[in-house]
């Protein structure tokens, strides 16, 4: 007869303390193994044997697992896998089941999306006593920092979050729907948090870092159908908009360079500045005649000085 495990119970809930038992066949004499534990996700992890919290009792014919304190975080299902050196055997899992608040698990962490897709954020939790299950809901972290709970009852953006199918749908994506998502079931006992799954853009629908208001007048314009209108009903609705354009793109002739040297170079008729340009013209044709004058009288020192030099006789 070949190795065999078989768990002595496939299904035990307890509160604090967890007694897990399978019986090896043939004996246990040169049989090992090791303990595994998956979630409700699938994710399954080798139980260490720390004599603490885990402690394992090797028997004639059979393996016992403790687990104290057993927290609702031990929520799973539970295999031995034994090997005699030459054969390889395992149990049926034994599902086990620790009273407290939900314990909830999702297989997602990260998700990259286009705009207009539909996503299914998984979430899922131990299903030990559904009675017992309040609510479902899903927290959102936007990616400006503001923490909301998402509206089920808006059917026509947002499917599941409820007891019978936890999991959240999101339809025709937009970029309102990015950030941090995070699946919340409570119970009697209190609420369980799944950890948080991130919703971002791929990079093909990434923008160039830009305001707002201009990603939504492209998104506005996007979902207009600008072929139903006619000439005159189309002027109607791009009224504003042409408004606004006309008045960025209107020049201010004020600060023209021609204007500004224009007024720089212009006739000045105040009546100040005539009276200052006349006393201005009559100083400067004064200064004009003593300069002559002397001039005059120094040519007819020179003349006397030349004629001396010559023996010329000057007429007295």
């Amino acid at each position: 007869m070949g190795l065999t495990v078989t768990a002595t119970e496939g299904y035990k809930k307890v509160d604090n303390f967890a007694e897990l038992k399978v019986d090896i066949v043939p004996k246990t004499d040169g049989v090992t193994g090791h303990w595994t534990i998956a979630d409700m996700s699938g994710n399954s992890k080798i139980i260490v044997i720390d004599g603490s919290k885990y402690t394992e009792t090797p028997l004639l014919s059979s393996i016992e697992l403790f687990i104290f304190p057993a927290e609702t975080s031990d929520i799973g299902f539970y295999v031995y896998h034994a090997t005699d050196g030459v054969e390889i055997a395992e149990n049926e899992p034994i599902t086990l089941i620790v009273t407290g608040k939900p314990k909830v698990s999702t297989s997602m962490s990260k998700e990259t999306v286009d705009i207009g897709q539909t996503l299914t954020l998984n979430c899922s939790y131990m299903k030990y006593d559904p009675p017992t299950i309040l609510s479902v809901k899903w927290s959102k972290n936007s990616t400006s920092g503001d923490l909301s709970y998402i509206n089920e009852s808006l059917t026509s953006k947002y499917g599941g979050s409820n007891a019978s199918n936890p999991s959240l749908t999101i339809m025709n994506i937009d970029s309102n729907d990015l950030g941090g998502y995070r699946c919340e079931v409570e119970n009697n006992q209190g609420i369980g948090t799944s950890p948080y799954i991130t919703i971002e853009l791929s990079q093909g629908d990434e923008m160039c870092p830009c305001n707002c208001e201009y990603r939504a007048k492209l998104d506005y314009w996007a979902t207009k159908n600008l072929t139903n209108y006619t000439f005159e009903e189309l002027k109607i609705i791009l009224k504003p908009e042409l408004i606004k354009l006309e008045k960025e793109l209107r020049v201010d002739k004020h600060n023209l360079s021609a204007t500004l040297w224009k007024l720089t170079s212009a006739h000045d008729k105040r009546p100040s500045s005539r009276h200052i340009g006349s006393f201005g013209i009559v100083f400067l044709i004064f200064l004009c005649l003593l300069i002559f004058a002397s001039d005059l009288i120094s040519i007819k020192q020179h003349i006397i000085t030349i004629k001396r030099m010559w023996n010329i006789k000057v007429k007295r």
